[in-house]
């Protein structure tokens, strides 16, 4: 993977981006815009922030694998329905739609893989790193494009590290891969026991504000967390966040349930 962190600040394995840094640029589309925290343009494979204003529509698109947006503000509606504030959205490969903002709208946004959007040439490309144009495939009719989950609707599981607790929110059964979205809530004076990322971690910060190696990560920011990298997440006041795993967790010190859910 050729991922590019664009706002790098990398130390022990992690890079941050917060929210004071994003960098906001403007889409091919009318009414978007994004703040990358990296991208691929081959894979198509994106984190960061994407912003709608009222009345912006996405054109028609099709994904070619899964597509993650927590809803932070506003919503988008398609011919399933309306997605709204607190709403996790999830599109997988294949789902095929047109979405609008009907209010001003801002994700926390990853993309796994690329999207195709229409070759209409009457339509402008899409926000995401490496989108394609080409022929869209003829929609299965069965399958609707969204699943959408009110996060606070999730029931918590326990982790097994004290103070904190889990809510799973895709597990990827039925993909080609082996990874977890979850979110997960860190209670004032959590310490999570040093662990190995056997894969890539993606975090978006909801609420509170957490320490990841002794680097500060703030609501509204973002952690990248290398393959390999070992970790120790702590927060003194709580912290509520967003994780993407691309592999589970091992422990250093003791055994224990994967932090992840694998």
């Amino acid at each position: 993977m050729n991922l590019q962190i664009l706002i790098p600040r990398i130390r022990d394995g992690v890079a941050i981006v917060q929210k004071s840094e994003l960098r906001w640029v403007e889409s091919a589309r009318p009414g978007q815009r994004l703040a990358a925290v990296y991208g691929d343009e081959v894979t198509g494979r994106f984190l960061g922030m994407v912003e709608f204003d009222a009345m912006a529509t996405t054109g028609l698109h099709q994904h070619l694998d899964v597509a993650h947006s927590y809803f932070l503000d506003g919503g988008l509606t398609d011919y399933q329905g309306s997605v709204q504030t607190g709403d996790y959205g999830l599109n997988l490969a294949g789902a095929t739609h047109e979405a609008i903002a009907y209010r001003r709208t801002l994700t926390a946004s990853r993309l796994d893989g690329s999207v195709l959007f229409d070759d209409d040439s009457t339509r402008a490309p899409t926000v995401h790193t490496g989108a394609m144009r080409g022929k869209i495939q003829v929609a299965n009719s069965d399958i609707l494009p969204d699943r959408n989950i009110n996060l606070d609707s999730l029931p918590w599981e326990t982790t097994g590290q004290k103070l904190v607790r889990r809510r799973l929110i895709f597990d990827y059964f039925l993909t080609p891969h082996n990874r977890r979205a979850v979110c997960l809530q860190l209670l004032p004076g959590a310490q999570i026991h040093p662990f190995l990322c056997k894969g890539m971690v993606d975090i978006f910060v909801i609420g509170g504000a957490v320490l990841i190696n002794q680097n500060l990560v703030s609501v509204g920011g973002f952690a990248v967390l290398a393959p390999e990298a070992v970790l120790q997440i702590s927060t003194s006041y709580g912290a509520l966040l967003i994780a993407w795993a691309d592999g589970p967790s091992q422990w250093l010190e003791s055994e224990e349930p994967d932090l992840f859910g694998f």
